[in-house]
């Protein structure tokens, strides 16, 4: 059933999981109401386009079609929540393109949904045996028909999201990517290149694990050919050259914070750390310490605070060495 989904790279666990409840559905229009929760960048907002590819439109059990003779698909919209953050917007919403239609809703960084608007959702998403529910709002009432209307939600930050929203919605959660995967994806976004020995493993150790950031590396290397058609580790030592990139694709930003940490043996705060770069703590915290701990670069602890690791000073000890014999 895996088989639905040939366009996407990786992500198993999760596409068997969807191509399961799409199979369910040709047989009892009912799809579940999803949340896809992984990191930024690691393919949500794709998998989700690519499972509105698959709702067909069902009409007492059998898949309508269209003038053609194909199958007619659900008309898909894609709503950032934070475009939805009062219930009159929601409700003019869902009455412009979802009441009495065939539709399917993604809702993207569902983290941001309001709490007035997310006890909206609450009503309308609660699972009963009819599939319909209703929310009734200054005398206007918005009625759901879960044969007709499906709901994917997405988010980044799903320890953000209002738990009974979420036990409301069935959760798939992605995987990581491997390094072969995201080689893939490099490949996949230039399939006229031929990409010489290993060298699409060695792109992929700097890509930070992220689908987004291969697709984007994959830009710079077409930008970098300019039209032709083969790529070496040659070519790719002088684009790390020319772009300044930096071994697991590290930011210049995280770079200082760990020569800042081998400066203060001892520890160092957050605070420290923020003061050093300028950035908030929460900045430090949510975008550049999460990454450095992921490769044991850095370790907090109770005592010292923030530290850097045996694995991080190899670091500073090899990127230097690298730069020397440049």
């Amino acid at each position: 059933m895996e088989n639905l989904f040939p366009e996407v790279i990786g992500q198993e666990s999760a596409k068997k999981k969807l191509a399961f409840y799409l199979n369910s559905y040709q047989s009892t229009s009912i799809m579940p109401n999803l949340m896809l929760c992984a990191p930024k960048g690691q393919g949500k907002s794709m998998l989700a386009k690519q499972a509105c590819k698959k709702l067909n439109v069902i009409k007492d059990g059998k898949i309508v079609l269209d003038e053609h003779g194909k199958p007619l698909l659900k008309k898909a919209y894609e709503i950032n929540a934070s475009q939805i953050n009062t219930v009159p917007v929601l409700l003019a919403t869902l009455q412009q393109v979802a009441i009495d239609k065939d539709v399917t809703l993604f809702i993207d960084e569902a983290h941001n949904i309001s709490r007035k608007v997310t006890d909206m959702l609450l009503t309308l998403l609660n699972p009963n045996p009819s599939n319909k529910n209703s929310f009734t709002h200054d005398d206007y009432t918005c009625e759901i028909d879960f044969t007709r209307q499906t709901f994917i939600f997405a988010t980044s930050e799903s320890h953000s999201v209002f738990a009974p929203l979420m036990d409301r919605l069935t959760r798939i959660d992605l995987e990581d990517y491997t390094l072969p995967q995201l080689g893939m994806i490099v490949q996949k976004t230039l399939p006229d290149v031929e990409f010489q020995e290993d060298v699409l493993l060695d792109i992929a150790t700097v890509l930070r694990g992220n689908a987004r950031q291969a697709v984007k590396m994959a830009w710079d290397i077409r930008s970098y050919l300019c039209g032709k058609k083969e790529f070496n580790k040659f070519n790719w030592n002088d684009l790390i050259k020319l772009l300044s990139i930096l071994p697991l694709g590290l930011s210049p930003i995280e770079l200082n914070l760990l020569r800042f940490m081998k400066g203060n043996p001892n520890g160092s705060s957050l605070t420290n750390l923020a003061a050093k770069t300028g950035l908030s703590r929460d900045a430090v915290q949510r975008d550049y310490e999460t990454y450095l701990q992921r490769h044991s670069l850095m370790e907090i602890t109770a005592g010292k605070g923030r530290t850097i690791t045996s694995k991080g000073l190899d670091y500073l000890k090899n990127y230097d060495y690298s730069l020397n014999i440049a």
